[in-house]
């Protein structure tokens, strides 16, 4: 039963939702979320759904299918993310970055991706993990100078 706390006595205009979740030892998931109808529980990873080849043991990020645009350092920070976030799921597995489709992305963008993501990693690991394929020269090149600027921005 939810209480009201006498620090919060404000009126609140919407609707409030309070839940206990009981914790058991014995407790099963499968169980829980049998409904007789023969179909059994199978847990799914959404890494291995969305972003695992089927055919190696590698993963996936198609660029076309992750931001509706390129032009920024908010969107390229928010690949960044995700691309640590898969490298760090399947430590063992490379990712490879899918460009097709993408026709051009800024500097900056660039930059924040795969130039914070290169000193980040290291040009060991970098090499180790990361694969681009299907670039425009475009974009190919912009890579390039963001990682050389941003071994020259360490050096110094």
């Amino acid at each position: 039963m939810c209480k009201k706390s006498k620090a919060n006595k404000s009126s609140y205009h919407g609707t409030l939702v309070c839940g206990q979740v009981v914790l058991k030892k014995d407790f099963s998931i499968s169980e829980a979320l049998d409904f007789g109808d023969g179909n059994n529980y199978t847990p799914v990873d959404i890494i291995e759904m969305q972003y695992e080849m089927d055919d190696k043991e590698c993963l996936l990020l198609k660029m076309k299918d992750e931001s509706t645009g390129y032009g920024t350092r908010r969107s390229g920070l928010q690949i960044r993310t995700k691309i640590i976030n898969l490298i760090e799921a399947e430590p063992t597995y490379p990712l490879v970055i899918d460009w097709d489709g993408v026709p051009v992305i800024s500097s900056s963008f660039a930059d924040e991706v795969i130039g914070k993501l290169f000193v980040k990693l290291g040009a060991m690991a970098f090499s180790a993990k990361i694969r681009n394929i299907r670039m425009e020269k475009l974009i190919q090149n912009l890579l390039d100078k963001a990682v050389a600027q941003r071994l020259t921005q360490e050096k110094d």
